[in-house]
């Protein structure tokens, strides 16, 4: 027997940690219809270790046009973040998708079970996320490219990629998206080679980028070049500057929740509703 959870007025966070996706599926059932106000306060959606989660269920998305921030975390199972799941996400600031090993490809649609017309029908639409200003890989060992979608974020401030050893280059249209401050590439092989520096392969595409770090090292800061030798050693800056934004966020969260913030926590962990 499963407990649906339900949805207070208060709720802005959701994590599920490991739990089946049947779990998944009954919190799609419970929410509210799209347009409840219910939905405007619910900012924040973690999934980690969910077992069986191939792709994210065709009826969550579409509800959480307020969802500013999403992490999938070590799901073993997940496949694919096609455009047709991610196109409803206009407000979204922050992705994180970290330790999925079979995640390999953008294209598929939402999950519509053994009907493949479905999935065909919700191949490639056109996708923009207006508002997504960080987008980080972590150990996605089979994750061949960046998706074709992420041309159409023309707000995207920092890029991260680590441990993703199948990335083989970075796309020339990366050279339109101006507003990118930050690239850090670490521990990726190839595509690591191809951003070390002026005379790398896919520097043309990287050198407009005020903010370079390739495996722990900064190539370039504030727009000025430091090449190899001078960037050694300095590559921890923005690790540093991460773990400190992780802090921010931490003590963020903690004061949200002394002062009303609702967290939803379901399967092997507690469950907490503020109302």
């Amino acid at each position: 027997m499963v407990s649906t959870p339900k949805f207070s007025a208060h709720v802005e966070h959701v994590e599920l940690w490991g739990v089946k996706n049947e779990l998944l599926d009954h919190l799609v059932d419970s929410l509210p219809p799209p347009s409840s106000p219910l939905l405007s306060r619910f900012t924040s959606l973690k999934l980690h270790e969910i077992e069986g989660l191939l792709v994210l269920p065709q009826g969550l998305l579409p509800h959480l046009t307020c969802l500013e921030s999403l992490s999938i975390d070590r799901c073993k199972d997940f496949t694919t973040l096609s455009p047709a799941v991610i196109q409803h996400l206009t407000s979204l600031q922050r992705l994180e998708l970290s330790s999925c090993p079979c995640l390999a490809s953008w294209k598929g649609g939402y999950d519509h079970g053994g009907d493949e017309k479905k999935n065909k029908m919700t191949m490639m639409p056109m996708c923009a996320l207006p508002c997504l200003h960080s987008l980080r890989f972590f150990n996605l060992p089979k994750l061949l490219h960046l998706p074709e979608w992420l041309r159409h974020s023309s707000n995207l401030q920092k890029l991260q990629m680590n441990d993703c050893v199948a990335l083989k280059g970075l796309p020339e249209w990366l050279t339109k998206l101006a507003a990118v401050k930050s690239l850090e590439v670490n521990s990726c092989g190839d595509l690591s080679t191809r951003c070390r520096g002026q005379t790398a392969l896919d520097w043309p595409y990287i050198a407009q980028i005020p903010n370079i770090e390739v495996d722990d090292r900064v190539i370039q800061k504030d727009g000025c070049y430091l090449g190899l030798d001078q960037g050694q050693g300095e590559g921890n800056s923005e690790d540093e500057d991460d773990d400190e934004e992780e802090e921010e966020e931490e003590e963020s969260a903690q004061d949200k929740l002394a002062n009303g913030f609702a967290r939803l926590t379901c399967g092997l962990f507690r469950r907490c509703f503020l109302c």
